[in-house]
């Protein structure tokens, strides 16, 4: 895509308008709204890269690169509440994933919002318990 060498040079006023062109023509190209997220992201246009990242995001919840890229532009967007949403939201496809637990008690202890990191912070004392007694080491 001639989008990805503007990208690369950091010519993002030109891969914006190839990307504003795709859109118009393929108004659901969920991989065109990932690149325009990323080129946002690197222009410092927080708000902007969260506009395109979220219809990737919601086409492609297991892309991890595409998950942290739109956690950390709602983040630096001032939207904690919507990357809360999103971490919750992954969870729920998914209760198991201790990443994702580890990174909201890493936020939650960041804002100091200690309930809530506590919370988490059972979440993953409680899989660890369960991963030792798996492991055949005795309970304590």
């Amino acid at each position: 895509m001639p989008a990805d060498q503007h990208i690369a040079k950091d010519a993002f006023q030109d891969a914006r308008q190839i990307f504003e062109k795709i859109l118009a023509v393929e108004p659901n190209n969920k991989e065109v709204y990932h690149k325009a997220g990323i080129v946002y992201f690197k222009e410092g246009k927080f708000a902007e890269a969260c506009k395109a990242l979220k219809p990737a995001f919601e086409s492609d919840p297991d892309n991890q690169d595409l998950i942290n890229l739109y956690l950390e532009a709602l983040t630096k967007a001032g939207r904690a509440g919507d990357a809360d949403d999103v971490f919750k939201k992954l969870l729920l496809l998914d209760p198991s994933r201790q990443d994702l637990h580890e990174k909201l008690y890493q936020i939650y202890l960041a804002r100091q919002d200690f309930d809530k990191a506590l919370k988490e912070a059972v979440v993953l004392a409680e899989h660890r318990a369960e991963s030792m007694d798996l492991e055949g080491r005795p309970e304590s």
